[in-house]
């Protein structure tokens, strides 16, 4: 009896050293970089917006506005929060 229970320890203690050194031995997997949103956004709206632009400032950037009557048609005037939180500018479009 004493055999059998020393045998059974031994197989439990292979077990789990066998799948703890295969655990151990993998290794973790590789993160891809993701690009930052605003990144993205700033390429997508600078290769859709063409340099002469009515709508746009001679940089590309919104123009300024007071009310919506100030912008073209599509755009409404609102805050640009990656410009001014004070600030009005013609967004959307």
């Amino acid at each position: 009896m004493n055999a059998l229970r020393t045998f059974g320890t031994s197989c439990l203690l292979a077990s789990l050293m066998t799948i703890g050194l295969s655990c151990a031995e993998s290794p973790p997997p590789a993160k891809t970089p993701e690009p930052a949103p605003e990144a993205t956004q700033k390429n997508e709206s600078a290769e859709s917006t063409p340099k002469d632009d009515p709508c746009k400032e001679k940089d590309g950037s919104s123009k300024s506005c007071e009310s919506d009557k100030d912008c073209c048609k599509g755009y409404t005037c609102g805050h640009d929060p990656e410009r001014s939180h004070v600030q009005h500018y013609c967004v959307g479009g």
